[in-house]
């Protein structure tokens, strides 16, 4: 391990978190409070650069939290390290603090996840037609968003166990989104349906044909 001039270089070959802490100590002059069962096996090498930086990448893989405190001289340098044992399940987020120098601590905060889109369940604009046929596009298209709801929705055997029987099924926006292209792709074949069965029963128009012309040709 060295340190001048401020930049700090360690390179632990097989040695103990323990051992390395006294050893910043001694060429450093921090304060650090180390806690019973430092023991863990440290094989890497860290710097050379400031110290707080140095320290700062030694002492995220370690299972201790941290709360770094500067030097009013020297803002890169390190007066004091606190270490507390990290507690089971997610890992807290470390705190670097300049207290010996009047700064505040600035806590890191964890990102937060985006929220996901809302999707809204739209019907399809229907273009207009003859009565009869609205009628049957109606009743075929009730019978059809009925159909697709139940096909997207879980059977009741299928909940997570000690779930409310009578709570409503909520859906992802991709369940959601599904569902609307499906009853659109049904909407728009009734339509072409209907369509062709229209022109089909359209009269179509008959042109007569002149009857032949009976009088006598001039010789």
């Amino acid at each position: 391990m060295t340190y001048e001039n401020g930049q700090l270089a360690i390179v632990a070959p097989n040695s103990t978190l323990s051992d390395i802490l006294h050893a910043v100590h001694n060429q450093t002059g921090a304060n650090i409070d180390i806690p019973p069962g430092a023991n863990e096996r440290v094989v890497s090498s860290f710097g050379p650069g400031p110290a707080r930086d140095v320290l700062t990448s030694l002492l995220n893989g370690s299972h201790f939290n941290y709360v770094m405190v500067g030097s009013v001289a020297d803002p890169n340098a390190v007066a004091q390290v606190i270490l507390t044992p990290r507690a089971g399940g997610e890992t807290p987020p470390t705190v670097q603090a300049g207290q010996a120098a009047g700064l505040p601590i600035r806590p890191r905060v964890a990102p937060q996840p985006y929220p996901q889109p809302q999707v809204q369940n739209q019907m399809p604009v229907e273009e207009p037609g003859s009565s009869d046929g609205m009628e049957e596009e109606d009743a075929s298209q009730d019978t059809n968003v009925d159909n697709g709801v139940d096909q997207g929705a879980p059977e009741p055997g299928q909940g997570t166990e000690g779930q409310n029987p009578n709570q409503p099924v909520v859906k992802t926006p991709e369940q959601l989104l599904q569902e609307l292209q499906r009853q659109q792709q049904m909407v728009q074949q009734q339509q072409q349906q209907q369509r062709s069965g229209q022109q089909q029963q359209q009269p179509q128009a008959v042109t007569p044909t002149p009857p032949p012309d009976s009088r006598p040709q001039p010789r």
